[in-house]
């Protein structure tokens, strides 16, 4: 067996778990919703806002961000 496949796995497993622990919610907040005002428009009083900073999505969708950052940077050159 190649003692670098244990190696690699190990920090795969660790980053893993690194991940995992970032990502538990702890201390969050239920997402909440509120409107801001458009006074240009009839019928519709209040475009709707979902906040979900300090919720258990926050972490995940900023996660996600960073990790798909580089395939980003690779497929959208001229962006």
């Amino acid at each position: 067996m190649n003692p670098f496949y244990f190696v690699r796995f190990s920090s795969a497993a660790y980053n893993l778990t690194t991940a995992y622990n970032n990502l538990r919610p702890r201390g969050s907040r239920l997402p909440h919703m509120y409107g801001l005002p458009k006074v240009h428009k009839q019928g519709i009083p209040h475009r709707p806002i979902l906040s979900i900073i300090n919720s258990p999505y926050h972490k995940v969708a900023r996660w996600l961000a960073d990790e798909s950052e580089p395939v980003r940077q690779r497929l959208a050159t001229y962006t």
